[in-house]
């Protein structure tokens, strides 16, 4: 039986594409154990404010941590998680699904230091909203060799999971070594997402590329959850 794994690193409020990944995957890995990215979007995201793109940036302890590992960032202040909470409120309390992320939004009255476990929670309860069952694994709790070659070591991570395929994203195609997937018996498929415009309240035009929050509030979790069960080909 195929077992399909997807693996990224903990991002913060991510896209649809993001979420299609996971839920077209039996397992989706969270990549804690990596390189940290600054100015990534791990720490970052769009959402829609006064009808145009406005960025969300979760502020991050950075000085000294030139090669941390994404599992390693703090955040630099405790404030921006009520302020973050508030922007959301003022910019979506009006869209016609806003109930529908109430129970996510209680995660910003919980004092969490680290990053990534505040990414990954939220990750994780967006899920339970749209009725993802994915099965969620930490890449750092998996009992893996240090590898420095990308390719390789999501061979590994797919291996420990017991997974038979990858599913990568687009951007996938132009660094692994598909010859690695292969030779380890291991078959790789792109997940081929493409965003299409969906209603936002109040705008006349459409904003891509905004979090999930977004959709969520616009088109309901029903709504959403269509999308993510969508076939999309490249």
């Amino acid at each position: 039986m195929e077992c399909i794994v997807a693996a990224h690193q903990p991002n913060y409020l991510p896209w649809l594409g993001f979420f299609y990944k996971i839920t077209q995957s039996n397992v989706f890995v969270f990549l804690d154990n990596v390189q940290y990215s600054k100015g990534s979007y791990q720490n970052r995201v769009q959402i829609c404010l006064n009808k145009q793109p406005f960025w969300l940036t979760q502020p991050v302890r950075i000085r000294g941590y030139s090669r941390a590992l994404t599992k390693e960032i703090k955040f630099a202040d405790v404030l921006w998680a009520k302020k973050h909470m508030e922007t959301i409120r003022y910019a979506y309390g009006k869209h016609p699904y806003f109930k529908d992320i109430k129970p996510f939004m209680e995660l910003y009255s919980h004092e969490i230091e680290n990053q990534s476990e505040f990414n990954m929670k939220a990750t994780s309860l967006i899920c339970q909203l749209l009725g993802i069952e994915t099965k969620l694994v930490i890449a750092s709790q998996l009992d893996l060799p240090k590898i420095n070659n990308a390719t390789e070591r999501i061979i590994n991570i797919t291996k420990c999971v017991e997974g038979t395929t990858y599913l990568s994203g687009e951007g996938g195609k132009k660094y692994q070594d598909e010859s690695l997937f292969e030779k380890a018996k291991i078959g790789v498929k792109y997940s081929g997402f493409v965003p299409k415009p969906y209603p936002q309240f109040g705008c006349s035009n459409f904003i891509p590329g905004l979090s999930i929050i977004d959709a969520i509030c616009n088109m309901g979790k029903a709504g959403v959850s269509s999308i993510m069960h969508q076939t999309f080909s490249t």
